[in-house]
């Protein structure tokens, strides 16, 4: 006799996860894509692409290899591996479904990319709302990387200008111009003012 319910498929509970997700504080829009190579759900984290994949446990091997390859082919940013609870996906209705989702507790990993090369965080019996905290700490960590790549960016190309311009004249560092450059490139005070050898500033004028 039956019971009731349906077997929904993962990629419908990943898809409504996603959107769950995005409704719990990440300003984001969950995409379906339509591709047996690509990830069930995209999230767009503010020009960050964040992909989701869930399976049940019997296949967590399989997840968290594919979750990893989504950063290591370029494929997104942030790649998250959600193990689905046992028995999750057999609902009345989308509704229950939804119910589901929101009550139950996951494990899984959030993969990305660190200034060392590809790292995650894993989280184990967590509900929703630390999934959120989760993704939002790599996400933070990301754009945190990024800033400092493009601060070093610039720093080693305002340098190579530099000993270019330096060369090309036969300066090299005699000139007051491209010190003072490279002094802001480094972030230097190039109005500071060292102070004499033997000098005390405390000293009394005579």
């Amino acid at each position: 006799m039956s019971d009731g319910n349906h077997k929904f498929r993962e990629e419908v509970i990943n898809v409504q996860l996603a959107t769950i997700l995005a409704s719990q504080g990440l300003d984001a829009n969950a995409e379906t894509i339509v591709s047996g190579r690509l990830p069930d759900v995209l999230i767009n984290l503010e020009g960050i692409k964040l992909t989701l994949e869930g399976r049940t446990s019997s296949q967590q091997a399989s997840l968290m290899r594919d979750a990893s390859k989504r950063i290591e082919e370029g494929l997104a940013d942030i790649s998250m591996a959600i193990v689905y609870p046992e028995g999750l996906g057999r609902a009345s209705s989308m509704a229950r479904l939804q119910a589901q989702i929101e009550s139950s507790r996951y494990s899984g990993a959030v993969f990305y990319i660190d200034s060392i090369g590809l790292a995650s965080i894993s989280f184990e019996n967590a509900s929703l709302d630390e999934i959120v905290q989760t993704i939002n700490t790599v996400y933070r960590l990301r754009i945190q990387n990024d800033v400092v790549r493009d601060q070093v960016k610039s720093l080693n190309d305002t340098i190579e200008r530099v000993v270019q311009q330096a060369s090309l004249n036969n300066l090299f560092f005699n000139s007051e111009a491209l010190v003072t450059r490279l002094k802001h490139a480094l972030g230097i005070d190039a109005n500071a003012k060292t102070k004499e050898a033997g000098s005390d500033p405390d000293a009394d004028e005579d």
